[in-house]
């Protein structure tokens, strides 16, 4: 399995899929630290225009800068996590490698096990070390770093294992074109579901409430970034945030629950024995 895994990632550098990661990377964070630099630039203008050391609102504006920012980190990592694992198995099979790889002594269980491995640790990497870097630069930048970074980077790199593993899922049963619109999909029908819990509350639908809470359970991504965006707010926008709806349409304004936590473990780990009991008994 380790093997498969160490395979995986060494196939992903050979493709220059860890290449074009990186630079395009570089490129957005490049574009949202210009983006900091230029905003920061106004508010130093207007801090001396009103013969200030510093802009009374700064900080409020770099938590929002911050949010949003990783959110879409979030998103593209979403993103990277479904198009590096749409033909993990597929392709692989309709290009015929995995014939190939097969006919080794290894079982059909170590090559999934190992493929869901070598790219959950790319999907990991990827979704906190972007955020990271995103986090570190702003902070270098303007001096402003939110609460709690660490439990929301931890929560945006299990959003991305969990997506790998859905995607890993459709690849073993799925073409690769239908398994990425598929997963598109679905991770689209997540995201609308907080949207849906958010117009519910705000305009008191409880059949529209409760079908976002089903959406919730049954694809746990967008639930995992509003647990994550709470650990990146102040105290004051929490508190101003829980006199209205839950949280606003982008961010949630409660800590992870520690029960929702063990359930998208317990989905992950079915998810994956799924896709392997699904390829064992796949005829190849």
């Amino acid at each position: 399995m380790l093997k498969v895994a160490r395979f995986t990632l060494r196939e992903a550098a050979r493709k220059r899929l860890l290449f074009a990661l990186a630079l395009l990377t570089v490129l957005f964070l490049a574009f949202f630290f210009y983006g900091v630099y230029l905003q920061e630039q106004a508010f130093e203008r207007r801090a001396r225009e009103a013969g200030l050391e510093r802009f009374p609102q700064a900080e409020f504006a770099w938590m929002f800068v911050v949010l949003m920012g990783l959110y879409m980190v979030n998103f593209l990592g979403g993103l990277v996590s479904v198009f590096s694992g749409v033909g993990s198995l597929s392709g692989e099979l309709e290009a015929g490698t995995l014939h190939t790889v097969l006919t080794k002594p290894l079982s059909r269980a170590e090559v999934v096990l190992g493929k869901w491995l070598g790219m959950s640790l790319l999907a990991f990497a990827y979704m906190t070390l972007t955020g990271g870097g995103l986090l570190l630069g702003t902070w270098l930048m303007v001096g402003y770093l939110p609460p709690e970074p660490l439990p929301a980077l931890g929560l945006m790199g299990l959003n991305a294992v969990l997506l790998l593993t859905l995607t890993l899922l459709g690849s073993s049963f799925l073409p690769t074109l239908t398994n990425g619109i598929g997963q598109v999909v679905l991770y689209g029908m997540g995201w609308t579901g907080g949207i849906l819990g958010f117009i519910a509350q705000f305009t008191n639908t409880p059949l529209l409430e409760r079908l976002s809470k089903a959406s919730t359970w049954l694809i746990p991504t967008d639930a995992l970034w509003r647990f994550a965006s709470y650990y990146l707010q102040s105290p004051e926008l929490l508190q101003l945030s829980r006199q209205g709806p839950e949280g606003n349409p982008f961010a949630g304004n409660r800590p992870a629950d520690p029960l929702f936590l063990l359930w998208v473990g317990a989905y992950i780990v079915a998810a994956l024995a799924l896709a392997v009991w699904i390829f064992r008994k796949r005829d190849l």
